[in-house]
C-alpha cells in the first residue's frame, strides 16, 4: 500500500503531478452517415474524402442508394433507424442528391422532409458540377 503524502509535500511539484494533467482534450468522435443518390460515383467521392480525414475523429459510413429525391429521403431515416437499432451513434446525417430533372415539386419536397428530420442536405447543380451544402 501506498504511504500517504505528509501535508507539507502537498504544494511541491512532484507531488501535484498528478492532479494537474489535462483530461478530455481529446477531439470527441463523430458519426455521419451519407447516403447517396447514385450507386458508384457519388460513394467513390465521399470515400476518397474519408481516407483524407485524420483516423479516430469521424466515421463515416456512405451508402450509395440509387433512388430518386424522395425514395431516398426515407431511405436515409430507414438507414438511421435501422442504425439505432444497432446501438451505432450517427451525429450527422446528409442526404446527397442531384437536381436532374425531377420535378421541381419532387426536388422541394425532398428538401423540405430533409429538413423536418434535421437531415442536412447537399445536392449538385448538373449545370455547373457544383455541390451545395445546405447544414442546418
Amino acid at each position: 500500500m501506498a504511504k500517504a503524502a505528509k501535508l507539507s509535500d502537498s504544494n511541491k511539484v512532484w507531488a501535484r503531478r498528478s492532479s494537474d494533467r489535462t483530461v478530455g482534450k481529446r477531439p470527441q468522435r463523430r458519426y455521419l452517415l451519407i447516403i447517396c443518390e447514385g450507386r458508384k460515383t457519388e460513394p467513390c467521392y465521399f470515400e476518397s474524402i474519408k481516407r483524407e480525414l485524420p483516423k479516430g475523429v469521424v466515421e463515416i459510413e456512405v451508402f450509395g442508394a440509387g433512388m430518386n429525391t424522395m425514395q431516398l429521403v426515407n431511405f436515409e431515416q430507414e438507414k438511421k433507424d435501422e442504425f439505432l437499432r444497432w446501438g451505432r451513434p450517427v451525429d450527422r446525417i446528409w442526404v446527397v442528391f442531384d437536381r436532374d430533372s425531377f420535378p421541381k415539386d419532387h426536388f422541394d419536397n425532398a428538401i423540405s422532409k430533409s429538413e423536418s428530420l434535421q437531415f442536412n442536405v447537399a445536392w449538385s447543380n448538373e449545370c455547373f458540377g457544383i455541390v451545395v451544402f445546405a447544414s442546418l
